[in-house]
């Protein structure tokens, strides 16, 4: 696994690894040991604050090499096919993204630090397109995470008499286990839910009627360039109410180049 991680047959090797499986808490979940006690990586998020796809963790192995500084990128996703379908939606693609794209280094000030750098990336960060649909039944909420809720959209014109509009009904595409795969069949996107309780946002059951943001899986439009600075997810998460948080920042990849903190290779 090393060798085909650095391998230079073609250029450079690989530059970001994608691995199912293994990841979670029990005896023989390795990957994590493998990476970082194997290969020297670092890792700088796991356990995720999410449902599914808990034990995803993020690990980057840096090297010299002939060719200068190099960094690979590791997402060790969870087995269960929902699970590891699911972050790749959230976590792999918009990196992937973000990698091809680059960040546009017009909107920076000149020689930006680190700090800016990172915040401008993220905010500007292409992310799913999202509309609000309104639940057809009620939903009992998890009490220790948010939940990404597979869904199939349909869209009706609205009741009310003010204005005409059309608007969108969300319904669960059966038991959402993590092993289950059928409920990723026919889903449009993923419903983000609170979590319940009185630690998450004060009511344990979501009931028919409310409405909730939809991650879709294929825009609306072919021209649509949501970004995280304007989406709904954004705002939700900053909305909930916390008695303690950690500081995360997740889907941005730096390639630094050199030694000072504001050399950066964009």
């Amino acid at each position: 696994l090393n060798a085909a991680i650095w391998s230079v047959e073609d250029g450079e090797g690989i530059d970001v690894l994608i691995t199912t499986g293994g990841i979670s808490m029990g005896e023989k979940d390795i990957m994590e040991q493998v990476f970082v006690e194997g290969m020297g990586g670092e890792v700088h998020f796991g356990r995720m604050n999410m449902k599914p796809g808990k034990p995803t963790t993020f690990i980057t192995i840096d090297r010299d090499t002939k060719n200068g500084h190099r960094r690979k990128v590791i997402f060790a996703l969870p087995g269960n096919p929902v699970s590891a379908s699911v972050c790749t939606e959230l976590l792999v693609r918009p990196c992937l993204d973000l990698l091809h794209d680059a960040v546009d280094i017009e909107t920076l000030p000149e020689n930006p630090k680190k700090e800016a750098f990172i915040e401008d990336a993220i905010n500007n960060a292409r992310v799913h397109e999202e509309v609000m649909s309104t639940i057809t039944s009620d939903i009992k909420l998890d009490q220790g995470r948010p939940e990404y809720r597979r869904v199939t959209l349909q869209r009706v014109l609205s009741n009310d008499s003010k204005e005409q509009r059309y608007i969108y009904n969300a319904m669960g595409t059966g038991v959402q286990r993590s092993s289950r795969v059928l409920s990723l069949r026919n889903a449009d996107g993923l419903m983000m839910l609170p979590r319940g309780g009185p630690s998450g946002c004060g009511y344990d059951i979501a009931r028919k009627g409310m409405e909730f943001p939809v991650l879709l899986y294929s825009s609306l439009s072919s021209s649509s360039e949501n970004c995280f600075k304007d989406s709904m997810h954004r705002r939700m998460w900053k909305n909930e109410h916390h008695s303690s948080r950690q500081k995360l920042a997740v889907g941005v990849i730096i390639c630094k180049q050199g030694d000072r903190d504001d050399d950066f290779q964009y």
